[in-house]
């Protein structure tokens, strides 16, 4: 795994009660506990991570001696396309997929970068981690007439979606889905060539890892 710059600055929320762990905080803040931790102490905690970023590249061949890389081989072409908001700009020629959570600040701040982009496919999973609100949030944008739209009301204008929400939607599978590839925070990115982003990077990483 390669590291950019310092560790991350994120948010970060236990799914499961640790108040016995008195080293952590269910109310924590800015403080990046390391994943390993989680798994140490019995808990699992939900990310939402800012910048700086880190990045992995895909691993050449499975390795179970590293278990929380193994996902790093998810194939771009494996992810389910059909479970996504999509997002078409220019000629949609480049192509980059993203776990976002509609009530993560980073995943709003990095929705108005990719905004910027031009000849870009963008493949949104609603990836409700945080709270219930985000998960009704998630269920109305997908129910929405246009949920493209929806999405991109929500997260540049702060239009809430006005849809009931009362649709079949992926949400759950697509939760399960992170969950089997260990996505555990979001913003993640996963570019056409395998490599996974976490949290919220620049505009111009964007650029550079997509090719002008």
């Amino acid at each position: 795994m390669a590291f950019s710059g310092r560790r991350p600055r994120s948010d970060f929320r236990i799914t499961r009660s640790a108040r016995k762990h008195s080293m952590m905080s269910t109310q924590s803040k800015g403080i990046l506990v390391k994943p390993i931790l989680a798994l140490l102490v019995g808990v699992s905690m939900t990310w939402c991570i800012g910048s700086p970023v880190y990045a992995e590249e895909p691993l050449a061949k499975e390795n179970t001696a590293v278990s929380m890389k193994i996902s790093a081989n998810l194939k771009f072409s494996d992810l389910p396309f059909e479970m996504a908001v999509k997002l078409i700009r220019g000629d949609g020629s480049r192509q980059v997929a993203v776990f976002e959570d509609p009530n993560c600040r980073y995943s709003k701040h990095l929705a108005k970068d990719l905004a910027k982009l031009d000849n870009v496919t963008i493949y949104i999973f609603l990836f409700p981690i945080l709270s219930q609100d985000s998960a009704e949030k998630s269920k109305k944008i997908w129910c929405s007439a246009d949920s493209a739209k929806a999405w991109t009301d929500l997260m540049l204008s702060d239009i809430q979606p006005v849809s009931a929400g009362k649709c079949d939607s992926p949400i759950e599978q697509v939760l399960a889905f992170g969950h089997e590839h260990r996505i555990t925070g979001t913003p993640m990115l996963i570019l056409a060539s395998g490599k996974r982003v976490h949290g919220a990077p620049s505009l111009e990483e964007v650029e550079r890892w997509l090719g002008k």
